[in-house]
C-alpha cells in the first residue's frame, strides 16, 4: 500500500479516537462475566452495538458499553483527564481479563495475583489493600523521600525511603543546589547504615 495512503488512514483513525468518534463495547462470557473482548463501533452504530456487534460483523456474544473516560468510578474529559463532573459510566474502563458485576453494573480488573488479601472497594470497583492507606507520616519523616507501601507479606503498611533520583540538568548552574541533595544523599546512606 502506498506509504501516504497508509499515513492518512493512521491520521483518520488517530483523529477519530481523539475526537471520541467511536464508542467501545466489551464482550462478556455470560456464565462467569468474564472480559473476553473490547471493540469500538462506530458512532453511528452506539445505538445498536450488541446487534452491530453480534449479528453485522458476525462475533455473535453478549456485548455491554464501556468508556474509556471512566475510572474508579470518576468520568474524566477525555482530552484532559480532569473529573469532568459528569456521572461515572460503569465504574471502570472493561479490560480483558477482567469482570463485569451485573447487579452493579460495573465493570472492575481481575484480582492482582500479587496482592490475594486485597478487596474489592464497593464504591470505585478497584481492589484495595484490608487496611486502609495511612494519611499522615510519622513526625520528623521527610515526605520528600518516604512513602507508605503495601507488605502483603505481613498484611500492612512499611514506610520506605525512596532513594533520590539526580537530574544533573537540574543542578547545571545551582551549586548550591546539588550541595544540598549531595548532603541530603549522605544523611540517607548513614541512616541506612546504622
Amino acid at each position: 500500500m502506498d506509504i501516504f495512503i497508509m499515513n492518512l488512514i493512521q491520521q483518520l483513525t488517530l483523529q477519530l479516537i481523539q475526537d471520541n468518534i467511536m464508542a467501545t463495547f466489551a464482550e462478556i462470557d455470560e456464565e462467569t462475566y468474564q472480559v473476553l473482548n473490547v471493540l469500538r463501533v462506530p458512532d453511528n452504530q452506539e445505538h445498536r452495538g450488541q446487534d452491530y456487534l453480534a449479528i453485522d460483523c458476525k462475533l455473535g456474544g453478549k456485548w455491554i458499553q464501556t468508556s474509556i473516560n471512566t475510572r474508579a468510578g470518576v468520568h474524566y474529559n477525555y482530552d484532559s483527564w480532569d473529573p469532568s463532573g459528569k456521572p461515572d459510566f460503569k465504574k471502570n474502563y472493561a479490560v480483558i481479563g477482567g469482570y463485569y458485576d451485573p447487579i452493579a453494573d460495573a465493570f472492575y480488573a481481575a484480582k492482582p495475583i500479587q496482592n490475594p488479601s486485597f478487596i474489592l472497594d464497593p464504591e470505585t470497583f478497584t481492589w484495595v489493600p484490608p487496611i486502609p492507606h495511612p494519611t499522615e507520616l510519622p513526625e520528623g519523616v521527610d515526605p520528600n523521600i518516604t512513602r507508605y507501601v503495601w507488605n502483603e507479606e505481613q498484611l500492612q503498611w512499611d514506610l520506605i525511603t525512596i532513594p533520590l533520583k539526580i537530574d544533573i540538568f537540574s543542578f547545571k548552574d545551582n551549586n548550591e543546589g546539588l550541595d544540598d541533595l549531595i548532603k541530603r544523599y549522605e544523611e540517607q546512606l548513614k541512616q541506612e547504615n546504622n
